[in-house]
């Protein structure tokens, strides 16, 4: 690596520090109870079967429609060499969201190839506040972990683009897998892919390198049929144990999300008041919702 490269990992490595040192004494709250503190799962490794085919708080005796064994398993990591130190998760926390930054940064160089805007692009990513409640709330790491797979998946299909060496597909499927069973939105990411293939095509919609993301759509979707059967835990694909006006309406779903949109924008753009549920009414329309 060159010395502008070590400069730009040493510069994230103290914004990161700078933004979430002060964060390694709180203490555990909400989830982290029964994720960490009574997750029997993370009290010896020969939980390891149970971890890969069950759902997040298993460990716990509790029932969710979250699979997620990576996060049970990082936290495992730090319980058998440290124990129940909140301090030791904070800083796994804190690790990953480092990693997240240095990852950013060698794919954003890859991609655009400039280094001043791949650094200035992966400092305001470790320095966001929109990040607080993944890094400091130790639950949360389901955030920085998928993140942090899904950037390496997309550095190693950036270089199979690039140098057309096929064990590099292997890497970034490889990389995705782990970033499905991190957290289930990356299952967006063979779209991702798509882009990148558009991108480095010119803008060209029909390119033969598009062929070369089958292999993670082939995985999104065996997920998806996955989590439908064997790992459906909590009837996985209903979050509502009522039905309701938003349940039973497909379109007032995509109104209500297109709502969405604007407020989120406004967040990452001025982010202030920052908190950890919002509300919002449900559109029944273009221009119309109800509370």
């Amino acid at each position: 690596m060159k010395k502008e490269g070590w400069f730009s990992l040493l510069a994230i490595t103290l914004v990161t520090l700078i933004a979430y040192g002060n964060n390694l004494n709180n203490e555990f709250i909400w989830d982290d109870e029964f994720l960490i503190q009574k997750n029997q799962f993370l009290r010896d490794f020969k939980f390891l079967p149970e971890i890969l085919v069950t759902n997040s708080t298993a460990g716990f005796g509790g029932k969710d429609n979250f699979y997620r064994p990576t996060q049970i398993l990082f936290y495992q990591i730090i319980y058998q060499g440290f124990g129940q130190s909140q301090q030791a998760f904070h800083w796994g926390n804190i690790l990953l969201h480092l990693l997240c930054g240095f990852m950013a940064y060698l794919f954003l160089f890859k991609l655009l190839k400039s280094h001043s805007l791949a650094l200035i692009s992966s400092l305001l990513w470790v320095a966001h506040p929109t990040h607080t409640e993944a890094v400091t709330y130790i639950s949360g790491t389901a955030d920085p972990l998928s993140t942090l797979f899904l950037l390496i998946s997309l550095w190693f299909f950036l270089k199979l683009l690039e140098e057309r060496k096929k064990y590099y597909l292997f890497h970034s499927t490889f990389f995705f897998t782990l970033a499905l069973v991190s957290k289930e939105a990356v299952i967006i990411a063979p779209a991702l892919l798509m882009a990148l293939v558009f991108c480095k095509g010119h803008g060209k919609f029909l390119d033969r390198d598009f062929f070369l993301t089958l292999p993670h759509w082939f995985l999104a979707v065996a997920y998806l049929i996955l989590r439908k059967t064997l790992l459906n835990f909590d009837n996985t694909f209903q979050f509502y144990k009522t039905t309701n006006v938003y349940t039973e309406n497909i379109l007032y779903r995509i109104y209500t999300h297109l709502a969405t949109l604007p407020e989120y924008l406004k967040i990452l753009l001025l982010p202030i008041n920052l908190h950890m549920e919002r509300e919002f009414p449900v559109y029944t329309g273009w221009n119309s919702s109800m509370v």
